[in-house]
């Protein structure tokens, strides 16, 4: 019996489905960094600055090489069960977070604490599993949404989907300061109801999507990425690896960027400004309720540009302008604590997933049959060459509190740096109008 037929609002309905497990994604993710102040407190765990800095080095380095492994599997198994799967094993490390005390001693009784304390080792195994899970969101997601959506529709699309890192980053907080009743161990609650939230999307997914969703289409009208490969031609294989390499240099940058902001702008907030516990929680919400925002509206300036620029030149245009939000970051650096310094920040904030969301455009331009694979070996790159920043800045902070503004103002001129060179050398040498991607798209009927 053949199924009927899907409605035109089924592919928007798959976005919100994206959009919702990315958002556990990052609430999973983001929970450690808002709970930090309460777990460097607890005897069980007494997690130091430098510990912090290892444990987002460990979660790099496996949710790098994860992806890898996420992205191969992506395209030989497909999305439909992959993705349940992935989901699962995340959520699942999350709520094993809230026992890493208990972890951490049974690693010890086995030898394999490796001379670190008890519990940051059972924090760190659990930190790396929830990497190594986590890795396959954006193998699965970016090949979901380049099935289901024609070129012109991939940045809002991508942008939909994108906006739920910054919902789950608001919600994160605002569920840790709610749950933080003061008493010992209260940061274990979090992590509990965040992966057992996870679990639940799975149910859902697997009743309302079909196999057939996913699979590879033929083409879609007017999109170059599904027509037949012309890579066998030397010159396309040129263009082929450069524009990889172009955007191996654009996602390293604008990862620096996000993850300096993701990690450790709370702490920045508390203990170098001086903002209270729950004035940093909330305004850390705020911070992520105007990424959404920004995300959005650079989604949607992005397809009315491409319907009357061109796709590329939509892109190209709409990173510029997320990057001259994100250069805010550059004048925070020297303005002291009050409101024209919490201004400059929520500028900040508006334009930093309007990166990502043309970004993750760009990497679906290079293969439809191999999405999977090239998500995952971007990511791979990406986490391999930022994690260990993040123990860099660890060791720079215990050095001194001073050096959160340098770093802030390194930050904001990484995505400058990363439209350079998508500028220069995504069509250098330039060749024809459609190699350039930058034919004008008819809007579809």
């Amino acid at each position: 019996m053949t199924a009927p037929p899907r409605s035109p609002a089924f592919k928007w309905y798959v976005c919100g489905m994206l959009l919702l497990a990315t958002m556990l994604n990052y609430m999973d993710r983001q929970t450690l960094a808002q709970a930090k102040t309460r777990m460097e407190q607890d005897p069980a765990i007494r997690l130091s600055e430098s510990q912090y800095g290892t444990l987002e080095l460990g979660f790099g380095v496996a949710f790098g090489l994860g992806a890898v492994a996420s992205g191969l599997l992506v395209d030989r198994l497909g999305v439909r069960w992959m993705y349940p799967a992935v989901v699962c094993g995340w959520s699942a490390a999350g709520v094993a977070t809230a026992y890493a005390g208990t972890i951490g001693a049974w690693l010890e009784q086995c030898g394999l604490t490796f001379g670190q304390p008890a519990g940051f080792a059972g924090l760190l195994l659990c930190r790396v599993v929830l990497g190594l899970f986590e890795s396959g969101q954006w193998p699965c997601a970016l090949a979901a949404s380049q099935r289901l959506l024609r070129r012109e529709d991939r940045t809002l699309g991508n942008s939909i989907l994108q906006s739920g890192a910054s919902i789950g980053a608001v919600l994160t907080p605002l569920i840790v300061h709610a749950m933080d009743t003061g008493r010992p161990g209260a940061w274990r609650g979090p992590f509990q109801l965040i992966g057992l939230a996870g679990l639940a999307w799975v149910l859902p997914w697997l009743l309302t999507i079909r196999r057939e969703d996913l699979a590879l289409p033929s083409s879609h009208p007017g999109d170059e990425a599904a027509a037949p490969s012309p890579l066998l031609d030397p010159a396309s294989r040129a263009t082929l690896v450069r524009r990889y390499l172009v955007l191996c240099g654009v996602v390293v940058l604008i990862n620096m960027f996000w993850h300096f902001y993701r990690a450790w702008m709370p702490s920045c907030l508390e203990k170098f400004y001086g903002y209270s516990t729950a004035f940093k929680q909330y305004f850390t919400s705020v911070w992520f309720i105007t990424t959404d925002v920004g995300c959005l509206a650079f989604g949607f300036l992005s397809r009315r540009l491409a319907l009357r620029w061109g796709v590329h030149r939509g892109r190209l245009a709409t990173f510029l302008g997320a990057g001259l939000c994100t250069a805010m970051s550059i004048a925070a650096a020297g303005t002291p604590r009050g409101p024209l310094l919490l201004a400059l920040l929520l500028c900040v904030a508006f334009g930093s997933l309007g990166l990502f969301a043309t970004y993750y455009s760009l990497t679906q331009e290079l293969s439809l049959r191999h999405q999977g694979k090239v998500t995952g070996s971007l990511s791979c790159i990406t986490w391999l060459c930022t994690s260990w920043m993040h123990q860099v800045i660890g060791w720079q902070i215990e050095s001194s509190q001073a050096n959160y503004p340098r770093i802030m103002f390194l930050a904001g001129l990484a995505p400058l740096a990363a439209f350079g060179i998508l500028a220069a050398l995504w069509n250098w040498p330039s060749g024809s109008r459609q190699q350039r991607g930058e034919a004008a798209v008819t809007p579809s009927p």
